[in-house]
């Protein structure tokens, strides 16, 4: 049943689809006026909502900012098939004018994971999108803390996508994003010399 209601939504939103790729924002609101399941409609294989396909383009602004004035909060955070939400397509594509629109509207989207396990700021690093990891770093710098609610498996991961982009990444910000957070990383090193300490203890008594 749901595979063929959504072969039927393929078919039924292919001018929608193609209306935000031409960036026709008059095509759209055409089509999202008269059709109010077209908003949170999924036109692609790859099961992205009109807003996810703006979003990609990283050229139809306008008709992003027409879409979330349209849309719910629930509809806001809808993923495709990858477990992506519009804010995970906008890191990836380093579209900055989206994701400001979009984390103004709901910054919890910052934090939301794909089907891997990584938020937005993990897609960015991995993307090499400087500019996307410099401004997400100011939503999402919270995996670092030591709080215990913070997911050991998504620091190692940035950091790696870190490393694997120091290159890219460049010295000068390097030292920034280590001077931003030197406090953390100190508490980190911290606790893993307690840890080295009681351990060696163990192994001499």
């Amino acid at each position: 049943m749901f595979v063929c209601f959504f072969a039927d939504d393929l078919t039924r939103y292919r001018p929608l689809h193609a209306a935000v790729l031409h960036g026709d924002l008059g095509w759209v609101r055409s089509i999202c006026d008269s059709d109010q399941h077209a908003i949170e409609a999924r036109i692609t294989v790859n099961l992205d909502t009109a807003l996810h396909a703006a979003v990609g383009t990283g050229m139809a602004i306008d008709i992003v900012k027409y879409l979330l004035n349209r849309m719910s909060p629930d509809q806001m955070v809808l993923k495709n098939s990858d477990g992506s939400t519009v804010l995970s397509i906008a890191a990836i594509a380093g579209n900055m004018e989206a994701t400001k629109l979009l984390v103004k509207k709901d910054e919890s989207l910052s934090g939301v994971k794909n089907n891997s396990g990584w938020i937005p700021l993990i897609l960015a690093a991995q993307n090499k999108q400087e500019e996307m990891i410099d401004y997400l770093l100011q939503y999402s710098g919270n995996i670092f803390m030591p709080d215990g609610n913070f997911s050991t498996d998504t620091i190692c991961v940035f950091f790696m996508n870190l490393v694997t982009g120091a290159e890219f990444y460049g010295e000068l910000i390097m030292l920034q994003l280590l001077l931003s957070y030197k406090y953390k990383i100190i508490q980190y090193l911290y606790v893993i010399y307690k840890f080295l300490y009681f351990y060696l203890y163990l192994l001499l008594i």
